[in-house]
């Protein structure tokens, strides 16, 4: 009886950890997640200006490379840094957001917005970091 028991317990437990959808290896690895300017982004601090945040993040990232054919060297893609600004209206008066690209979630020639991180200028001043900020 303690055999069947035992039996009837492991046989549950056993079916409980098996694997149900097949493993795609191309699946996985197109939702990889490539960090960009992490270290950069890192260095910069509120109450910088906007020249030393300018300088730590540089004119351009690589954000892969194009292989025209197989004779020819690989040629880096870039994105100029800041991707894009805008104005804004704050209580503090009229800043800048500026928009870095941070990561690349889909490798698909689209920058979206969660793979930016905005960073606002009041006054020549790096005053937020974040989306929390840049929604309000």
């Amino acid at each position: 009886m303690q055999k069947v028991l035992l039996v009837i317990v492991l046989s549950v437990f056993s079916a409980g950890c098996a694997i149900t959808t097949v493993y795609d290896p191309v699946k996985a690895a197109t939702r990889q997640t490539y960090m960009l300017n992490e270290a950069s982004l890192a260095n910069v601090r509120l109450g910088m200006t906007q020249d030393q945040v300018h300088a730590f993040m540089g004119q351009s990232i690589i954000i892969g490379y194009s292989y025209q054919n197989a004779e020819s060297s690989a040629k880096p893609l870039t994105i100029t840094n800041p991707y894009k600004t805008a104005p804004l209206k704050t209580p503090k008066g009229d800043c800048v957001v500026e928009y870095y690209v941070t990561a690349v979630h889909q490798p698909d020639g689209v920058v979206s917005d969660d793979e930016l991180m905005p960073l606002i200028f009041c006054s020549n001043v790096l005053t937020y970091k974040g989306w929390e900020h840049a929604r309000q």
